[in-house]
């Protein structure tokens, strides 16, 4: 999938379109496999991208299995420029140790939290969504709630103060080429026309 996720980007290069990071699932395998930032390492530079441009997503329990050896694992990523996003966080036993014992550069919160504060009459789970999006902000860690499927669960995570939301709201899965006509060529062609010369 990474293979595939360059290829991508080499091709949005190549096309002088400006390339956004795509966040890349991390299975338990393929990332405590020996030379794992190594191959990384070797995909990009055979197609020539900044690593910046992928984010390794991985779940909480890797995590938590070993965080010495985890964070030893992200300070390699790291050093290479890659960035580590921690997914589905709150889908298990979560806890506030989690996020101080390893060095992740994003937070995506489980779209149960937003779904079960929706479906609600109480306010005890938005306490809980806000909490956990403020003691990321203190920690200084962007966070993504995932599951944003209206727009009042748009108008709720930006009082709340998340950095991005994922969801159905926003556009539900579409192909590469598609992505690329309706964001990445349309954003091209403002921007270009907001540098034209006025009359």
């Amino acid at each position: 999938m990474v293979k595939a996720v360059c290829h991508q980007l080499r091709t949005w290069m190549d096309q002088g379109l400006s390339p956004i990071p795509i966040s890349i699932n991390q299975s338990r395998l393929l990332f405590c496999e020996a030379g794992y930032a190594d191959t990384l390492k070797e995909l990009i530079t055979r197609y020539q991208v900044p690593a910046r441009l992928l984010v390794l997503e991985i779940l909480e329990g890797l995590a938590m299995e070993n965080p010495d050896d985890f964070n030893t694992r992200i300070d390699q990523l790291h050093a290479a420029g890659f960035k580590v996003s921690m997914d589905d966080f709150g889908s298990g036993y979560s806890s506030q140790n989690t996020l101080c014992q390893i060095r992740i550069d994003e937070l995506k919160i489980d779209q149960g939290f937003l779904r079960q504060a929706s479906d609600r009459k109480d306010d005890r789970h938005w306490v809980i969504l806000e909490q956990t999006v403020l003691l990321a902000q203190r920690l200084k860690i962007p966070t993504v709630v995932e599951g944003v499927e209206t727009q009042q669960n748009e108008e709720r995570i930006r009082k709340l103060g998340c950095d991005l939301g994922q969801g159905y709201y926003y556009s539900k899965p579409i192909s590469a080429a598609e992505f690329t006509e309706k964001y990445l060529k349309a954003s091209a062609r403002e921007n270009t026309l907001g540098s034209l010369p006025q009359a």
